[in-house]
């Protein structure tokens, strides 16, 4: 049984870019929608639809290299991570994003920090 899908996402993105491939499937949920929406309109991915239950994502290439070098998860289920909308630093002096749940939905850091807000940040990338 899968326990952290949030993991589960953020490796099969990290797999995928290493062999260039073009879109992957898994099993949708409401959190992993969002945060593939926030990484959307972010330009890391393409696309992501919903299609029988499952979520569909289009990767992003320049030049042929992925838009994607690195994802990692903060937040774990055995160590969440909270900060507060001060304390949300730039991921790779501004080159990469975090993304975080917020009180008012998942957003990007910059975004959190425009908004003051705070939340746990469950991902980074560049």
């Amino acid at each position: 049984m899968l326990t952290d899908t949030i993991a589960d996402f953020a490796t099969r993105l990290r797999n995928a870019s290493l062999v260039n491939k073009e879109t992957i499937t898994l099993k949708n949920t409401k959190l992993i929608k969002t945060i593939a929406d926030v990484m959307v309109s972010e330009h890391y991915l393409e696309s992501a639809s919903v299609e029988d239950g499952n979520l569909t994502v289009k990767l992003v290439y320049v030049a042929t290299k992925p838009a994607i070098n690195s994802i990692k998860r903060i937040s774990k289920p055995g160590m969440r991570i909270y900060k507060k909308g001060h304390e949300l630093s730039k991921v790779l002096s501004g080159l990469g994003i975090g993304i975080v749940s917020t009180s008012r939905g998942v957003m990007s850091n910059t975004s959190a920090v425009k908004q003051n807000l705070g939340g746990e940040v469950l991902l980074e990338l560049w």
